[in-house]
């Protein structure tokens, strides 16, 4: 990532802008974090690991992407200068991506902003919005965000009976729950209980699961662990999990 440098400090960004009498700093995505304005010399200012950014070439590209041989293939009608930003829906998940992104024509190797390679290490859904930096000068274009893995499931409602909670050989109580179409892969990424009912009700709830450390998936079931106290009251949860 580019490094500027202006009266002995240095800023670490995503693109660094020379206006005509300004330098702007910004970051993956695409949020300024330092501007410098009035400025008369660029002589103060040094860059290193990456280059300037003329303000046109900042500006954001949408476009349509397809995969084409492992290429990532982009065609736009904007100028695409170096530090634009091509954002598109990806047409593929990351992992089917083993060739270049080809924008215009001109292919460029896809890299995170640790300059490692993306495809087949990490990956993001069809369907997810993607940003790219392209950089000119090395042929590279630098993922801006990256979206999780595989598709996501959601359950709306999840009863957790007070009944259900027993001794854990880990300690503390488990409590085991079934639940319609989870699987052993799924991953949980977002849990919380169900608001509704009176307000003393929601609050015994919120108790409870304050009390839940971990939640591991089954064939058909969830495994509720709480290894300091027993939940005291019956509480529901949704719940959406990586599949």
């Amino acid at each position: 990532m580019p490094k500027v440098t202006y009266n002995g400090a240095t800023y670490e960004c995503a693109i660094a802008i020379k206006g005509a009498t300004y330098v702007e700093l910004r970051d993956s995505t695409g949020a300024t974090t330092y501007r410098f304005d009035g400025v008369a010399s660029f002589s103060s200012f040094t860059i290193s690991d990456g280059n300037w950014t003329d303000p046109a070439g900042a500006q954001e590209t949408r476009a349509t992407a397809t995969l084409s041989s492992g290429d990532l293939v982009v065609t736009t009608d904007d100028e695409i200068g170096n530090g634009s930003i091509v954002k598109f829906a990806a047409p593929c998940n990351c992992s089917a991506v083993t060739g270049s992104m080809v924008v215009n024509n001109v292919a460029y190797s896809i890299v995170d902003t640790l300059d490692a390679a993306v495809p087949g290490k990490d990956a993001w859904c069809a369907g997810a919005m993607i940003s790219f930096i392209i950089n000119k000068t090395n042929k590279k274009a630098y993922i801006q965000n990256q979206a999780m893995v595989g598709s996501v499931v959601k359950w709306d409602s999840i009863s957790v009976p007070l009944s259900g909670w027993v001794s854990s050989s880990d300690g503390g109580y488990k409590n085991t729950v079934a639940v319609t179409g989870v699987l052993p892969t799924d991953n949980p990424h977002s849990v919380d209980i169900t608001r509704s009912g009176t307000a003393a009700n929601i609050k015994a709830a919120m108790t409870a699961f304050s009390k839940v450390y971990k939640i591991t998936t089954y064939n058909g079931s969830i495994e509720l662990w709480a290894p300091y106290a027993k939940p005291t009251a019956t509480f529901s949860i949704r719940m959406e999990a990586t599949r």
